[in-house]
């Protein structure tokens, strides 16, 4: 059994980071790996636990590192644990990581890396950080971070934090010549400063948003008493569901879940995978 927490930041933190997170617990090291989704933010994992390993093709694996980079995901990862799990996650706003990170995310789109090949100072001091009473440890690294933030720091971009929060809000539904026309930019400044900031493009960034709603749709709704969960073989209404979180139809769903999942919806809500369910919007706070 697998405790997943989230703890909120206080500012000035809070304009960078979503949440910190835990996760403590056994897992089976011989279950089968499980997806771990695009949701629109990088992350940084510290883990204090047993090392996890990425599945790679054909029956590898890579071992992950113990603090580790997350770049922006458009596309499914499968890892499983192998051991005891003990990890620490600090979630960053979808333009959040640049504040630490001086580098475009663009470059650091698609990929994890070991911390210490991307920012070695900022991987020093996570890893002293790390040395202590683990109920304290969100704490220590929040106040680690909160050092990092100075006036000679990389300055958040205000306009692409805007146009981010308006696609959080008001979903895909917006086009990019609206989000430039109100940032007072161009949009083609407004693709290359989305990609500086955030690590993807605008549409791109929309329809992950899009893609995640998805997951709290289904919890949102009703199902039969006598049916209970997609686990148990419950069935959404996948063309309800489609036109809710603003998908042209059925099948317009099932192409975004193919690229962005690897599987169809059906398929995905049927395996008994606790890290995709806990790290779905659907169970996270914000």
């Amino acid at each position: 059994m697998l405790h997943y927490r989230e703890i909120r930041p206080r500012a000035p933190v809070a304009r960078f980071v979503e949440c910190f997170w835990t996760l403590t617990g056994l897992a089976p090291a011989s279950g089968p790996p499980e997806r771990i989704l695009p949701d629109g933010c990088m992350e940084l994992v510290l883990n204090c636990g047993a090392p996890f390993r990425r599945y790679r093709t054909r029956g590898a694996f890579e071992r992950q590192p113990l603090r580790m980079l997350v770049g922006q995901m458009d596309h499914s990862i499968q890892i499983q644990p192998t051991g005891r799990v003990d990890l620490l996650g600090i979630r960053f706003h979808p333009a959040g990581a640049r504040a630490f990170l001086r580098m475009p995310m663009s470059e650091l789109a698609g990929h994890t890396f070991a911390l210490e090949e991307v920012a070695q100072s900022l991987d020093r001091e996570l890893a002293a950080a790390l040395d202590g009473p683990a109920a304290s440890r969100a704490a220590r690294v929040e106040a680690l971070l909160e050092r990092r933030i100075a006036p000679t720091a990389m300055p958040p971009d205000a306009a692409i934090e805007n146009a981010v929060a308006r696609l959080m809000h008001a979903g895909d539904a917006l086009t990019v010549d609206s989000l430039a026309a109100d940032a007072g930019i161009s949009p083609r400044q407004l693709e290359r400063r989305f990609l500086d900031a955030v690590g993807l493009g605008p549409k791109r960034l929309a329809r992950i948003l899009r893609f995640q709603r998805v997951f709290r749709a289904i919890e949102s709704e009703p199902a039969p008493a006598a049916s209970g969960s997609a686990s148990n073989g419950y069935r959404p209404n996948w063309a309800a569901v489609a036109v809710d979180c603003g998908y042209y139809d059925q099948a317009h769903l099932i192409r975004d879940f193919h690229q962005f999942a690897g599987q169809t919806p059906s398929v995905l809500l049927s395996a008994d995978a606790e890290l995709t369910r806990i790290f779905t919007r659907s169970h996270r706070s914000a």
